[in-house]
């Protein structure tokens, strides 16, 4: 998937009804597609397509498909800049947890038993985020194609060389040739978390550090030192930042109503104290809310606020723009003055000096914050406004798709928030880790409680045996035998997953057929093209299939494929027979804006269709290379 779109926390009733309409147009060329007998007569127009002016649809009361499947949505990850408030804690890796990276990568050519290369990226292109000599050092591999797939160890030395990421093995081996695809994996514990800065302005100390050797659950914990005047904060988190490069946003995260606050503190020396507040950057300069000075014991106690916040207070009405300068958001409800509605939460140790200006206050650590809606009342993780929205537009399927997991382990996309690490898989960015999204567990109680079968794609840095761990946790009893599905009963979730939905989609990868070089946006979890693809798919999903309890058949296994590249879909038959879907995504409407008149806006949504549909077209043309090879494959259709 290149693009999605998320529902956001509150929509006008003309985004509202775009929105809709948009859903309406959908689901009249989803019934289109799946009818069994549309002729292009069913569409007339008034020119040659060149010069078309006129789209006429002939709507009939003949029922061409019987309880039609309702279409689906994307699911997008969690962020706390504003674009997509999914979950009510607005807090992402609310436990400070460590960094977890997986990355998919291609050979060079005169690869040795010992030594690799990567292929496709130059440190050169960005050496100021490339990743530091020893980066992958201790970090595990797999080659999963070519002479050398099945070879699996150890990276004992990363390094740059000939401008390159080089790899010593901690074996020798079959020399992998060209092109071919390795797995590294890794877990850091030494990475800022996202938020925490490197540098400081102005020559000021850092005074937030993880801490591995402290916290309350979980690995790490943050760490704070006191500030050195009273009024600063040992550690700022921001949030609501999307005005920053798009104007128009205004405010996107709405604090207003009654919120909670909860977390868990110890200090080095009890009796030290710590203040939180929340305020929006350049507001009215009311503190949306400011705890008073929290007393700590010197062990790990819970504490917990609740505020109203004014909505009078959630506005900027001074600021530093103008109006000449203004630009107005969609929703007048968003609307600020001010030259920013970041909101800032922060986290200030009480300062306590003696007679002669010597700092008392000595270290706090902080962790499990949580920061949410009180009055939410949902079962899920995710917010009302989420979830209510979801259950209006009643979707069929839900797609658990986020960049978020793509260098994810199976443990971290099962753990609960606390204990959930950040994500990362792309070596064209900082290797800083920014993803941070929902568990599985937690996608499929949202799937269960809007009415809607889930669609989970799968991270391609799964091994085999974390394919086998995932089908034990969706179908097996919960028996001492099947310790992963003993963990989803942990969790909450007594019976199998397949015995919740009709059914249950499982992608291996997301559009994994990239090119795997800079113009990948999936760079890093991508496998170039449909044979290797084909190939790995197959060997994950046999893995896969052994962890499957006996009697269930309510999976659909689907491999990705590639639209404007009809070849591809004959590349992934030949090379995989252990799937039983080829996805494909149309893009046949990216943005109503762009239309000038109706026919502009009636023809990618309706007329498009029969044209790709009728003989010889795209989806005529697919379909022939999938028959050709005879492995029963259905075809699906997203985005």
């Amino acid at each position: 998937m290149r693009d999605f779109i998320t529902p956001s926390k509150t929509i006008t009733n003309t985004k509202r009804s775009r929105l809709l309409f948009l859903l309406l147009l959908g689901i009249v060329q989803a019934l289109i597609m799946v009818a069994s007998n549309v002729q292009a007569a069913d569409l007339s127009t008034s020119a040659p397509v060149g010069s078309r002016v006129t789209t006429t649809i002939n709507v009939q009361s003949t029922v061409e498909v019987a309880n039609a499947r309702k279409l689906g949505i994307n699911i997008g990850t969690h962020d706390r800049f504003g674009a997509s408030q999914l979950l009510k804690n607005v807090i992402i890796n609310p436990g400070f947890e460590a960094a977890e990276y997986g990355q998919i990568f291609h050979t060079s050519a005169g690869a040795t038993g010992t030594r690799i290369q990567q292929e496709n990226w130059r440190i050169s292109f960005n050496p100021a985020t490339s990743l530091p000599a020893d980066f992958w050092n201790g970090a595990s591999y797999e080659i999963t194609y070519g002479p050398a797939k099945g070879r699996t160890g150890t990276i004992s030395d990363f390094t740059h060389e000939d401008d390159k990421y080089t790899y010593y093995l901690d074996s020798n081996g079959t020399a992998p040739e060209q092109y071919d695809t390795v797995l590294v994996t890794t877990t850091k514990d030494d990475i800022f978390y996202p938020g925490i800065p490197k540098t400081t302005p102005s020559g000021q100390p850092i005074l937030a550090h993880l801490d591995s050797a402290e916290s309350h659950s979980g690995q790490q914990s943050i760490r704070l030192s006191p500030p050195d005047v009273v009024w600063r904060a040992s550690h700022e988190y921001y949030m609501d930042t999307l005005y920053q490069t798009d104007p128009s946003a205004g405010q996107l995260i709405k604090f207003e109503g009654n919120w909670c606050l909860d977390y868990w503190a110890k200090a080095q020396q009890a009796g030290d104290a710590i203040n939180m507040y929340m305020w929006r950057v350049n507001g009215n300069g009311n503190f949306l809310f400011n705890t008073p000075d929290q007393l700590l014991a010197d062990t790990w106690q819970h504490y917990s606020f609740q505020f109203n916040i004014d909505p009078n207070d959630n506005r900027n009405e001074h600021g530093g723009r103008g109006p000449n300068t203004f630009i107005p958001p969609i929703d007048p409800d968003r609307e600020i003055e001010g030259s920013s509605p970041a909101v800032t939460l922060g986290f200030r140790p009480k300062l306590v000096l003696d007679g002669a200006d010597n700092v008392l206050t000595q270290d706090i650590w902080i962790d499990d914050v949580e920061l949410y809606p009180c009055d939410d009342t949902n079962p899920t993780v995710f917010s009302d406004t989420y979830v209510n929205l979801l259950k209006e537009l009643q979707p069929g399927t839900i797609r658990d798709w986020g960049s978020a997991q793509l260098g994810a382990s199976l443990d971290n996309q099962l753990a609960i928030p606390f204990e959930r690490k950040t994500t990362w898989h792309n070596p064209r960015l900082d290797p800083t880790p920014k993803d941070w999204q929902f568990s599985l567990p937690e996608f499929l109680e949202l799937a269960q409680e809007v009415g809607a079968n889930p669609w989970y794609v799968i991270p391609p840095t799964f091994s085999d045996q974390e394919m086998t761990n995932l089908a034990e946790y969706l179908t097996a009893p919960a028996t001492s035998a099947h310790p992963y599905a003993q963990l989803r009963q942990a969790l909450g979730q007594s019976a199998p997953w397949t015995d919740v939905f009709d059914t249950i989609h499982l992608e291996y990868g997301n559009e994994m057929w990239g090119s795997n070089d800079g113009s990948d946006p999936f760079l890093g979890a991508t496998a170039k093209g449909g044979t290797r693809l084909g190939q790995l798919a197959d060997l994950r999903f046999e893995a896969f299939d052994l962890g499957v309890a006996s009697g269930v058949t309510n999976l659909n296994r689907i491999i990705g494929g590639q639209i404007n590249h009809v070849f591809t879909q004959r590349e992934i038959e030949d090379n995989s027979n252990v799937h039983d879907s080829i996805a494909l995504s149309p893009y046949f409407g990216y943005n109503i804006d762009f239309a000038t008149n109706d026919e502009e806006l009636y023809y990618p949504s309706y007329a498009r269709v029969f044209q790709d549909i009728a003989s010889g077209n795209v989806f005529d043309q697919i379909q022939a290379h999938i028959n050709a090879v005879g492995n029963g494959t259905e075809l699906a259709i997203y985005e």
